[in-house]
């Protein structure tokens, strides 16, 4: 088990971290939902910060407002 902050760094570890959320837990719940509307969204940041045009730090704000 990991604590503390971590970022993700790529849509295959995205998935799994989100395949891994329990669904019966509340906020596992509540974070798997919200992570799946924005995949699209958080793909495009990816994709984005592989050109170069944003920092990692975007990306972790991205992922963690949820």
């Amino acid at each position: 088990m990991l604590l503390g902050w971590w970022k993700v760094t790529d849509m295959e570890e995205l998935k799994a971290l989100v395949n891994a959320l329990h669904s019966r837990g509340i906020r596992e719940r509540a974070l798997q939902k919200q992570l799946q509307k924005s995949m699209e969204l958080i793909a495009q940041t990816c994709n984005k910060n592989r050109e170069g045009e944003l920092s990692h730090c975007e990306i972790t704000q991205c992922v963690c407002v949820f």
